[in-house]
């Protein structure tokens, strides 16, 4: 009992050790003022409780609003409401966690022979790749099995660069008025879509209907589950999505909302060769260490 009467005898606030402490909180860091109660073990199961509800309604109602009513989550995360909601940084990352459980999809990598041949940079990178290839002494098939791996786990923990590039894009082109929508809030607007895309588009859509092909064991089923249905899947999510979220933000008439929104598809489609590229010179990095 001798700490308890230390604790509440003493003027100090025992959390910052500022004091007095006046009434029943700390005016400098606002920690409630203890008292024996603290000490029993109905305390230590009612705070144990408080914290994980508290945790999971924020949780919760993150996640609810940010699906649902996404214009909404952003403008209030932004006006300062930071202990209701989660940030949209976050809620980009638990997607993008999620989107690696779904280990069948990969909607955002780039195999070594689409490197080599299908995108716009490859007759600038192909003999920088085939000397890769040459000076580690591969054959080109046993490479490209180890390259697709690598860069299939490489392109999930690197998306982040597509929010970051899609928000400076609609800041640089000035899609909102700079002076009342700085680049952070461009950002953020840029990583609550994407994380749409990711979870949704990405990783719960084509990963659900993936297990329940397996589960029926439809062939037919799997036929049509390819990158060019995911890839649409995304564009039509881009556009939906990001007409509801963006429609305050660009604070414009309706129409004119559309086609900015419609815009949208050609940053995305620059951005994500910009991410390929980008991807392209961190997977070699990383094999040239590691093999």
């Amino acid at each position: 009992m001798q700490a308890i009467d230390n604790i509440n005898t003493s003027s100090l606030c025992p959390n910052c050790g500022q004091g007095p402490i006046e009434g029943n909180y700390c005016s400098q860091c606002g920690q409630r003022k203890l008292s024996e109660d603290d000490y029993s073990v109905q305390s230590l199961v009612s705070d144990f409780a408080s914290e994980v509800f508290n945790i999971e309604n924020r949780f919760w109602k993150s996640f609810k609003d940010f699906l649902f009513k996404p214009a909404s989550y952003t403008h209030a995360y932004l006006a300062g409401k930071r202990k209701r909601y989660l940030s949209p940084l976050k809620i980009f990352l638990i997607s993008n966690a999620i989107y690696f459980l779904f280990l069948a999809m990969d909607a955002f990598t780039t195999t070594l022979n689409t490197q080599l041949y299908r995108l716009p940079y490859s007759t600038l990178t192909k003999d920088i790749i085939l000397g890769f290839i040459e000076a580690k002494g591969f054959e080109y098939n046993a490479f490209e099995t180890i390259y697709n791996e690598a860069t299939g786990v490489i392109s999930k923990l690197i998306l982040i660069f597509l929010p970051l590039m899609f928000g400076g894009v609609t800041y640089l082109l000035n899609f909102s008025k700079r002076k009342n929508k700085p680049l952070v809030f461009h950002l953020n607007y840029a990583l609550v879509l994407f994380a749409f895309l990711v979870l949704i588009g990405a990783s719960l859509l084509p990963g659900l209907y993936y297990e329940l092909a397996m589960f029926l064991n439809s062939n037919l089923m799997m036929k049509y589950l390819t990158d060019a249905t995911i890839s649409t899947t995304i564009i039509v999510l881009l556009n939906v999505f990001g007409f509801f979220l963006y429609r305050k933000f660009l604070a414009d008439q309706w129409y004119h909302v559309i086609w900015k929104v419609l815009s949208f598809n050609l940053f995305f489609i620059i951005i994500l060769q910009f991410y390929r590229f980008i991807l392209l010179w961190v997977s070699l990095a990383w094999l040239s260490i590691t093999l």
